[in-house]
């Protein structure tokens, strides 16, 4: 049975938002995935003009990649400043780490969160790395790296 009258529960076209964000976003079609650029320092890639845009990121450390991330809705930059941040408080020093930006102009949210997830499986299928992506690993897999 189809729900109706804005239930947001993903069903149907409501549109309206339930506890997990709009319609919009269960149903998202991925984007072509971005062209990731070379590696850099945080420095260098708050600087870069690709920075100001809605996109995916990676971090890297000792050449590995540990962390794939997304910007959307915001920019790149912001999100890098919010992982330096939190480098910085912990008393890391951010100089070991590179980031690479995978800009997607354009594209709406739900694109670059659709990106991300497939980015995020293909970098598991290949065994690119094991990731620190989930809200767990984040706070305690992402350890071992640091």
């Amino acid at each position: 049975m189809r729900a109706t009258n804005g239930c947001g529960c993903g069903c149907c076209d409501c549109g309206a938002s339930g506890p997990w964000g709009s319609a919009e976003y269960m149903v998202a079609r991925s984007a072509q995935p971005p062209q990731f650029g070379h590696r850099m320092s945080f420095a260098a890639a708050l600087s870069h003009n690709d920075a100001n845009n809605v996109g995916l990121y990676r971090i890297y450390k000792s050449g590995r990649p540990i962390y794939s991330g997304r910007a959307a809705p915001g920019t790149i930059r912001n999100r890098l400043i919010q992982h330096r941040w939190c480098l910085t408080h912990l008393g890391i020093d951010p100089a070991p780490y590179q980031v690479s930006l995978g800009p997607m102009r354009g594209m709406s949210a739900p694109q670059v969160i659709a990106a991300e997830k497939s980015e995020i499986r293909r970098m598991r299928r290949n065994r690119v790395f094991r990731g620190t992506n989930i809200r767990e690993g984040e706070m305690f897999g992402a350890a071992a790296y640091f």
